[in-house]
Order: C-alpha cells, then structure tokens, then sequence
C-alpha cells in the first residue's frame, strides 16, 4: 500500500522517500489509525470522537480506594466561570490512584437556569485540600478565577522540592494539552492510574477527542452539553502535577511506590 501511495517518490534509487521510516511511524503505538491513515495513507478518515476505550479504562477500576489524611499526592483543578462544571482530583504519589476532592456541578433541568459554581466553596475545599494532605504540586486551569488561583499559589508557599506548591496550566495551549492527554493515555494502558470514584469516571467516558497539531484534546461532546468533563481535565492536570513533583524528588527513596513515568 506504501509503495503504491508514494509511487516513484518511494523509488529505492531515485525517490526521496524513506518508506522504512514510515512503517515505523505507522507501527508506533503512539500513532492513531485516523493519524496514520491520513497523514501516510492519503485517506479521508474521521478520528473515533470516544476518547478512552472502555474496556481499557474499566481495567484501571480499583475497590476500596482510600486517601488518608497526610499522604503524598498531587492536585488538579477546572474551575468554571459560572454555569457548567469545577472539580478538584487528587493524584496518589504512590500508586496513582485517582480520588474525588471536590465537584461542583450544574444540575440538568430547570434547577439549572440559575446554577452558578459556588466560589466561597470551591476556594474553601482548595485550603482544606492543602491543609490535610502533603501536597506537592497543585496545577489550575486559571481561565476562569485566576484572582482566587493567584491567593492560593501566594498562601501555599513551596513543596519540599523548594517551588512552588500551586502552579497555572492553561488548557488554551493546545500543545501543552495535547501532551497531557497522550500522557493520561500511556499511564491508563500500563495501568498506572487507577480509581474507583463514579463521577471521575462519568466524566472521562464522557469526552471526545479533537485533533490539533502535535496530537488530540479531549472536549465535550458539543459546546453546549450538558455531559461535562471537569473531572476528566482535572485528572489529566493531577497525573501532570503527580509526574512534576516525582521528579523533583518528592518521593524518598524510602517510600515505596509504583506510579512512574
């Protein structure tokens, strides 16, 4: 199928394209088909808009999940400007294991025409987070408060690496989003991130991907949905912030644990 596609591009002597070099990038299991169909093939193809598989997804699924006060983890949080969704996930340093730290969540129906995200909680539930777990990074999506994000940042002070406890993560980046997305996606295949928490999985079944340069996004099904992802975006900021603060350092070499990238 390569030769026929590249034609005398792909002659051995004469052409100037290295068909080794594709294949390889092809078999890369880093390559989506769509990608590989499109980009190698020459083919109209739609990427599949799911974005985790289900079935590769509901292996991560652990019972019994506990997060005890005191424990290493890491942070993310989506906040929203008013009316769709915000939510906190903590990271476990040790095992990866994903937990539930604060949603807050527009109601379907009539409850929701005057639902906004209550921000005196939302900022509470960040210094309870902070107070009562050893937090070594905290990465925030500041589009939608960064005046409350920029008081936690002053108020969290330094992790044990010695920089900042609360750093921003713009998801407008589509480099830098896309990055965490094939992260997210690597550790769920190795089985490195785990949770039992219903709402965090709701939220990643519920996302689709959208290709941009340097690789997908994950979005709502449409603009306007109602199937939110905030979960889903906090976790893929907490595995990030998990990931900064392993290498700096914040595991001893004492501790045990098996989350790694």
């Amino acid at each position: 199928a390569l030769k026929y596609v590249y034609g005398d591009a792909a002659n051995p002597e004469t052409g100037w394209i290295n068909l080794d070099r594709i294949w390889a990038e092809i078999n890369d299991p880093r390559t989506r088909e769509s990608v590989a169909r499109r980009f190698y093939l020459n083919q109209r193809v739609r990427p599949p808009p799911a974005w985790l598989k289900y079935e590769e997804w509901m292996k991560c699924r652990r019972l019994r999940l506990k997060l005890n006060n005191g424990e290493k983890i890491a942070v993310g949080f989506k906040g929203t400007v008013s009316t769709k969704c915000a939510a906190f996930v903590g990271c476990r340093l040790t095992d990866g294991a994903l937990f539930n730290l604060g949603i807050w969540e527009k109601p379907q129906g009539d409850a929701g025409d005057s639902w906004e995200a209550n921000w005196d909680e939302i900022d509470s539930r960040a210094y309870n987070i902070l107070r009562n777990y050893d937090v070594q990074k905290m990465l925030c999506d500041p589009v939608s408060r960064r005046d409350v994000i920029s008081q936690w940042y002053t108020d969290a002070g330094k992790n044990d690496a010695g920089k900042p406890t609360v750093e921003e993560f713009w998801f407008t980046n589509r480099g830098k989003f896309a990055r965490i997305v094939e992260q997210f996606e690597e550790q769920v295949k190795a089985k490195r991130v785990v949770w039992e928490n219903q709402d965090i999985c709701r939220h990643v079944l519920n996302a689709h991907t959208e290709e941009v340069p340097g690789g997908q996004i994950i979005r709502q099904d449409t603009a306007h949905s109602d199937r939110f992802i905030a979960m889903a975006q906090a976790a893929l900021l907490a595995v990030e912030a998990a990931s900064l603060a392993i290498r700096d350092g914040a595991l001893a070499e004492n501790d045990s644990y098996i989350f790694t990238f």
